[in-house]
């Protein structure tokens, strides 16, 4: 895409999304005067704090200090990049980013022409469900294992039936391709004819896979009992498709996200029925992995909505076994991350059931988090002082996931210190160690891990954005810069973005000077189309806000306070310099000379006294 025409994409989802409708899909707004106010959702807000102003298409905290426009709300509330936030909203707004960039027609529709095709399976999927008499058995599964019609709707489960091409044969009707089915997942094209075309899902129970944006991506298709040929396996998912990647979806995300994130917790489960059992139940914060283990995706996915995950594990071998897996990726992230094991030959879906939501909760109310469960599951039937080489792995497993529980520059650790010098002085006494020998030890795995995490380079979240710190004048200057494009025209030909004192001020000023030199207004709302960068963005809601509370009667008087100010700081550091110059050694004796002589004749000027050759 041009820069001109993701400029004209930009402007076109800017001016289809209001804001205020926009954030009060998140939140609740209440309109006072020309503005909406609601409470704030990245700090413990008790008062509405947060400010959403529709004439300026901008919103503002300010407790917090966080501000900026649409783009920027959504890449802080969903904490995605620029790109996704625009795509997000671009789909709100109806808008097409690739016929804005003048791509080929064809190029342009394939991603849409399979998302169109995927919501279109799930509805022929879901109305033989409810509907057709070959879905019999289907219905009577899902009764069997105590689903609801309300749930049944809610996840837009179906039934494939057993047949090779029924959805080919009911695509070929709608005029989808065999082509398009195969690249959403839905059919495969049989290797020994590149022209023949079978369904892939058939005779089993359809589980819609939704991404955060709640539009059917993918399926999961469970086989009904009895049907299973001997090489069948009991579920199957779509294979990874340009809309489907099971390392970076949740099952019920597009359910579950509202609770999560008024909760920020969050309950992974290992199967479909088990998240959906688990709503039934009352526990809306639920979700699913999709046959793998949780994985670096799947956690900067949950960071979005959640500050804590428990995950609830069968109680068997291999639930524990996945446990390992996932640990130390939650550990060296850290995130907190719980551990609910599940009595002995039991998953979610069964003792929610047979045991109720009132014992499940109370399990989940004991659950340890990650170091607990590591060294309680290390320590399991183990003798350390009959069981020594044993012990020593047992032990080195802990001090290795501690050891990235505990790395430097993880923000604020005091907690996580105290918490690894209480397990130290614990393990000390279990294992029968000296503990200066665990520390010696716990500090080396440290530095080690350290060193690796620089060579692989972490990864940070969006975060809250904030508008950075200015110097008193640079943000005077920048607040009347947005007062009037007069001003700023004046201020830009006297000014320049080099004696502005923060860095992040200079920016903005260069972009404004850049404006005034292409003949364009530095308005506020062509700062806002302009720029991408939210801390930018951040910043120029803020100075919008803060000068428009000042009276307009001084202004004139202001900005010749400004520019008398920026005209004392050149004049400063002139002076600076030339000190610089004059002392001893600093420089040529030629070059002294010459700047005594201009210093002497500023001075004349200045009083008003004549020249020696005068008269």
């Amino acid at each position: 895409m041009s820069s001109a025409s993701f400029s004209d994409a930009k402007e076109q989802v800017r001016q289809a999304v209001d804001i205020a409708d926009l954030v009060a899909s998140y939140v609740t707004l209440r309109r006072e005067g020309r503005i909406y106010k609601a409470i704030c959702p990245w700090h413990d807000d008790s008062r509405p704090s947060l400010q959403v102003n529709p004439e300026r298409q901008s919103f503002k905290c300010w407790v917090c200090d966080v501000g900026g426009d649409i783009f920027t709300f959504v890449m802080m509330m969903e904490r995605v990049e620029f790109r996704e936030a625009l795509e997000i909203l671009a789909q709100r707004a109806g808008v097409s980013l690739a016929s804005a960039s003048g791509a080929s027609k064809e190029a342009a529709s394939e991603r849409q022409q399979l998302f169109e095709v995927v919501a279109w399976a799930r509805e022929q999927f879901h109305h033989d469900l409810i509907h057709s008499p070959d879905a019999a058995a289907a219905r009577e599964y899902l009764s069997h294992r105590r689903i609801h019609e309300e749930s049944i709707q809610t996840f837009q489960m179906g039934y494939a039936p057993s047949r090779w091409d029924w959805l080919l044969k009911r695509a070929e009707q709608a005029n989808f391709s065999p082509e398009l089915l195969v690249k959403a997942g839905l059919a495969v094209n049989k290797q020994d004819s590149p022209t023949r075309y079978y369904d892939r899902f058939r005779g089993r129970v359809m589980f819609t896979i939704c991404d955060v944006q709640g539009r059917p991506v993918a399926f999961g298709g469970r086989i009904l009992p009895g049907q299973a040929g001997e090489d069948e396996p009991k579920y199957i998912n779509s294979p990874q498709t340009p809309l489907f990647d099971k390392s970076r979806t949740l099952y019920g995300m597009d359910v579950a996200k509202n609770a999560i994130s008024k909760a920020r917790q969050a309950i992974v489960m290992e199967g479909y029925t088990d998240c959906v059992i688990a709503h039934q139940c009352g526990f809306q914060n639920a979700l699913a992995v999709l046959g793998t283990a949780l994985g670096e995706h799947h956690i900067q996915l949950l960071k979005r909505f959640a500050d804590q995950v428990t995950l609830v594990l069968d109680g068997d071998e291999a639930g524990q076994k996945r446990t390992d897996e996932v640990l130390e990726l939650f550990v060296s992230q850290q995130y907190d991350l719980r551990i609910l094991t599940l009595p002995e030959n039991q998953d979610p879906c069964d003792f929610l059931l047979n045991q109720g939501p009132a014992a499940f909760d109370a399990l989940l109310g004991k659950t340890v988090d990650a170091l607990e469960h590591r060294v309680q599951v290390a320590m399991q039937d183990l003798d350390p002082i009959q069981e020594t080489h044993r012990a020593n792995q047992a032990l080195e497993s802990i001090l290795g996931t501690l050891a990235k529980s505990l790395q430097a520059g993880s923000g604020d650790i005091s907690a996580q210190w105290v918490r690894g010098n209480q397990l130290l002085a614990r393990l000390a006494h279990d294992f029968r160690v000296d503990e200066k020998s665990l520390r010696t030890r716990l500090d080396n795995l440290r530095r080690k891990t350290k060193r690796l995490s620089r060579q692989t380079g972490d990864k940070t979240d969006i975060d809250v954005i904030r508008p950075s710190k200015l110097d008193s004048w640079d943000r005077e200057l920048l607040e009347l810069i947005l007062r009037s494009s007069d001003v700023a025209r004046r201020i830009t030909q006297q000014v320049s973005p080099d004696e502005l004192v923060e860095g992040t001020g200079r920016t903005l000023f260069d972009q404004v000077c850049q404006l005034c030199r292409e003949g364009v207004e530095p308005t506020y709302e062509q700062l806002m189309h302009q720029i991408e960068d939210p801390t930018l963005k951040a910043l120029v809601v803020d100075l919008d806000e803060r000068g428009r509370e000042k009276s307009p009667d001084q202004l004139d008087r202001r900005v010749e306070e400004v520019l008398e100010n920026y005209q004392r700081r050149r004049q400063s550091q002139v002076s600076r310099q030339r000190t610089a110059l004059l002392e001893p050694g600093a420089g040529d004796v030629e070059d002294q000379h010459k700047e005594i002589n201009e210093l002497f004749e500023e001075l004349r000027t200045r009083h008003g006294l004549s020249s020696p050759t005068d008269g």
